[in-house]
């Protein structure tokens, strides 16, 4: 597969599936293709673009544009072909097209309504009782928390120690993908970190989020509504962070524990 042809089968998944033998051959060309590998300034937005693609409404219509820009500037103006005549008015305002690099595969397979569902309920939570404070709002100190959560869950300690980056600020019995959780809140560059603590028991990720190897840990991660999760195992437990912090920025805040 070509850059084109990988092009192309980008633009197709626009408007349907592609199927899973056409989604490896992606892969197999993003992942030894210098060009494409370079140029991925518009992950972010393929991200969106894919991520809720299924789930809401997204004007996908400018990226289809930069897409077939960038098939006709690979064709060349002069010898574009019929494919793209039929698209003249979106080559017209096109700007050129930086095509996304390893995490493409990851990115269809998040699609699926199962990586939703799982998601859902946790990032709905995460909003509900921290970005809209419906939840408990009273701040208490490091070993206040700790005390009043004694009786529900044993939290790791780690997670009461000061830092200079975070402080956790709130804490309280909860429920998270139909378990009960301890719901601890930081504040974390700027942000508020929802960080929810499930016995290992009560909970397991859906395996078609995405999965990062960080040490000996293993991140299960992916996006909703502009929320990034992770999920990881901690001293027998199930930990979930949300925040609307960058995928990195919430993995370092992750790796602490």
């Amino acid at each position: 597969m070509n850059c084109r042809e990988a092009l192309l089968h980008l633009y197709e998944y626009l408007d349907k599936e592609l199927t899973e033998d056409t989604v490896r051959k992606i892969e197999a060309h993003l992942t030894t293709c210098e060009h494409c590998f370079d140029k991925y300034e518009f992950e972010k937005m393929l991200h969106k673009v894919i991520a809720e693609k299924g789930h809401a409404e997204v004007d996908s219509e400018p990226l289809k544009a930069k897409v077939l820009a960038r098939i006709a500037e690979i064709d060349g103006n002069e010898q574009s072909s019929g494919f793209f005549s039929r698209f003249r008015p979106y080559l017209a305002t096109a700007v050129a097209l930086a095509v996304i690099g390893l995490t493409l595969f990851s990115i269809l397979d998040l699609n699926s309504s199962d990586a939703y569902a799982s998601l859902r309920p946790i990032v709905d939570n995460h909003l509900q009782k921290v970005v809209s404070a419906e939840g408990p709002t009273v701040k208490k100190t490091m070993s206040e928390i700790e005390e009043s959560l004694n009786d529900f869950v044993t939290v790791p300690e780690e997670f009461f120690r000061e830092s200079s980056d975070r402080i956790a600020t709130r804490g309280f019995p909860d429920s998270c993908s139909n378990s009960e959780a301890v719901h601890l809140v930081y504040e974390y560059l700027g942000s508020n970190v929802s960080v929810y603590i499930i016995p290992d028991s009560a909970f397991q990720p859906c395996p078609k989020l995405e999965v990062m190897q960080n040490g000996h840990n293993k991140y299960h991660y992916g996006s909703l509504d502009g929320i990034n999760v992770i999920m990881w195992q901690c001293k027998g437990l199930w930990c979930i962070a949300a925040a609307d912090t960058e995928v990195e920025d919430l993995m370092h805040f992750a790796s602490a524990y």
